[in-house]
């Protein structure tokens, strides 16, 4: 429902009276956002759809320009160690565990708890 919004509301900036060159800025911004949110809810519902959780030790962090991402190291139920790659982790640093969520049919589509945007994930550690 939110992507049909979104793409009515990226419609309206193309039919809006004024030059091409004002309406394009605004128009591209939308479509990008429409782009990156739609994938991250396929992925995260592909994820949470299928999922198992396990402990994921933070290995190191990669920089980028504008920010950080973090690379884990976790077990997986075939008996091997899987990496993935979260988002920022802020407050957290090499060596940590953070809670993982990933998908049982193919164990290299993860995502730390803290990084989903679309579902509110409650942990409990026991």
């Amino acid at each position: 429902m939110l992507l049909v919004l979104a793409l009515a509301t990226e419609i309206g900036f193309f039919l809006m009276p004024g030059s091409w060159a004002d309406r394009i800025l605004p128009a591209s911004g939308l479509l990008f956002a429409i782009v990156f949110f739609g994938w991250r809810f396929v992925t995260e519902h592909r994820i949470v759809a299928n999922y198992a959780s396990s402990l994921a030790k933070i290995v190191r962090f990669e920089r980028y320009r504008r920010s950080r991402a973090a690379i884990y190291e976790y077990e997986s139920p075939v008996g091997g160690a899987v990496m993935g790659k979260g988002g920022p982790l802020a407050g957290f640093s090499i060596g940590m565990t953070v809670p993982v969520l990933y998908s049982v049919s193919n164990p290299h589509d993860s995502l730390p708890v803290p990084d989903f945007i679309f579902y509110r994930i409650h942990v409990e550690l026991s």
